[in-house]
């Protein structure tokens, strides 16, 4: 191939690659600017199963307590295990099974149980928010 023939060549070839990069920013342009908008997550009222959650903190070992208002679950189990990252994980765990919110976290030896006066005593301690929230659907 000649010199010049492999110059024509590599302009042809050049000139390819340029109108395929503007041709996929176009098509890039013009999918977003004419793609219809996500819809918006709808908002729906949950209520929340707290029977269903102090049977799920029960099996965990964990002693479950409706607060007088009915909004809040409190948990606990006393006194701290040998394995403090287990007892952690067996915690977030048993929170995680009940899908509320967590209002308060305790784990140690000065927790004062939620939602009542006390001495401070070890093991864990929380609250579940058992309102009624809005989750998106």
């Amino acid at each position: 191939m000649t010199p010049q023939a492999l110059k024509t060549a590599n302009t042809a070839a050049a000139v390819l690659f340029v109108l395929a990069g503007f041709s996929c920013f176009g098509m890039a342009g013009y999918l977003a600017l004419t793609k219809p908008p996500a819809k918006e997550s709808k908002y729906v009222q949950r209520i929340p199963d707290k029977k269903g959650c102090k049977d799920a903190l029960a099996a965990q070992g964990f002693h479950a307590t409706e607060g007088a208002d009915g909004k809040v679950i409190f948990a606990s189990v006393t006194g701290l295990k040998d394995e403090p990252k287990r007892q952690l994980q067996e915690a977030t765990m048993a929170i995680a099974m009940c899908h509320m919110p967590l209002k308060s976290f305790c784990m140690g030896l000065t927790c004062v149980k939620a939602g009542a006066q006390g001495n401070p005593q070890s093991g864990v301690q929380f609250a579940l928010d058992a309102s009624t929230t809005a989750n998106p659907q």
